[in-house]
């Protein structure tokens, strides 16, 4: 049997052979015996043609068959991944809402905030220092905080507490909307995702709780500060302060944290145009003072009466004298504005007077100044009076 293809003529005259076989007598077919053969060799061939091209169909139709099962089992695989998802998703949306609902519920507005410890600093900077001009030394530690972080994950973290009488550290996340409190001595911590948008926090009662300046929970996007009481089997925060308290006059967005020599809480306000050191008096109301020559005001600590506050934009510290002690008659005056020298390489900048980027002060017991520099990479300690 031949193997190669047949041509349309060839095919044609085959056809009409057929087509005579097939509609004719036996005794009128008018083909050769040849012609017969022929016209046999080539239903043969198409017959074998049939069976392989109804072979390839069944073949296409199993793949086909095949594919559409892969097809559905890989949709039903996806399917049910997003159910899990949505499932761990939800089962995570709704132990962040019973937290959060925990805090709030927790929150009874008739208890009474405690007393905050004073603003005095226990901690020596000079105990550190060996002799003038000598440089700070810094221990890399605690691996559970940062396996912690890692795990946990951080968004945006712009503030940080410590809590000297519970070896407690804590740190507010802004864009996760949550605070870490870390717990050095039993080397574990908590959550606290009752709060919107944290963007600084300080120890309020050493060994009892945290303030912390967010978002007004009852006019989102407004500032709020609220005291999260960590030390306690069931944590709970409540409202120091808030937009939604018109009292209060939180009207512009606020930056930094601190406590006042008489346990009142400062913040510094970004109104326009005049930026302001603004004085917190639980369930009374707020006090503001203007900050001549000062643009874009964001870190502040005090130490008794004194108040550092560092501006971003013209690179200077504002040392201050709040005394609040009458609320009555708070008075303010400038001490002293630290401006930075004339701009000198980064590389020799440690080792200079001045600063870059001042982006966190410190005092310590002495009333030693402690400012950390982010441009100029460095920390330095000084006199705030000097």
């Amino acid at each position: 049997m031949r193997n190669e293809e047949f041509d349309t003529a060839e095919i044609d005259v085959h056809l009409n052979d057929l087509r005579q076989v097939l509609s004719k007598k036996a005794e009128d077919v008018n083909l050769t015996n040849k012609q017969l053969e022929n016209l046999e060799e080539f239903l043969g061939l198409a017959k074998c043609r049939i069976h392989n091209v109804k072979k390839a169909k069944e073949a296409a139709m199993r793949a086909e068959t095949e594919r559409q099962a892969k097809e559905q089992q890989r949709i039903r695989a996806e399917e049910q991944a997003a159910k899990q998802e949505r499932r761990r998703a939800a089962e995570e949306q709704a132990k962040v809402e019973d937290a959060r609902q925990s805090l709030e519920s927790s929150s009874v507005e008739d208890d009474e905030i405690q007393e905050p410890t004073s603003n005095m600093p226990t901690v020596d900077f000079s105990s550190f220092l060996q002799s003038e001009g000598s440089f700070l030394m810094l221990e890399k530690g605690a691996d559970n905080v940062e396996n912690t972080l890692k795990s946990e994950g951080l968004g945006y973290p712009l503030g940080v507490a410590y809590d000297e009488k519970l070896k407690y550290w804590l740190i507010c996340d802004r864009n996760l909307n949550k605070i870490i409190v870390f717990n050095m001595e039993k080397d574990n911590y908590q959550i606290c995702n009752g709060v919107e948008k944290p963007t600084a926090v300080i120890i309020y009662k050493e060994g009892h709780n945290a303030a912390i300046l967010c978002s007004d929970k009852e006019s989102p996007g407004q500032p709020a500060i609220y005291i999260y009481n960590y030390n306690t089997d069931d944590p709970y925060i409540q409202c120091f302060a808030s937009h939604s308290q018109k009292k209060y006059g939180l009207n512009f967005q606020l930056r930094g944290l601190a406590k006042s020599v008489s346990g009142n809480l400062l913040s510094l306000e970004h109104g326009r145009p005049t930026k302001k050191l603004r004085v917190f008096k639980r369930d009374v109301g707020g006090k503001g003072f203007e900050i001549i020559g000062s643009q874009n005001p964001c870190f502040i600590a005090t130490y008794r009466s004194t108040v550092a506050v560092s501006d971003l934009s013209v690179n200077k510290v504002f040392i201050l004298n709040l005394d609040d002690r009458d609320w009555g008659s708070v008075s303010i005056q400038v001490i002293r504005i630290i401006e930075s020298g004339p701009v000198v390489p980064l590389d020799v900048l440690a080792e200079k007077t001045g600063f870059r980027f001042v982006a966190g002060m410190q005092f310590d017991i002495n009333g030693h100044l402690l400012i950390g520099d982010a441009k100029g990479h460095s920390i330095k300690v000084g006199n705030a009076w000097d």
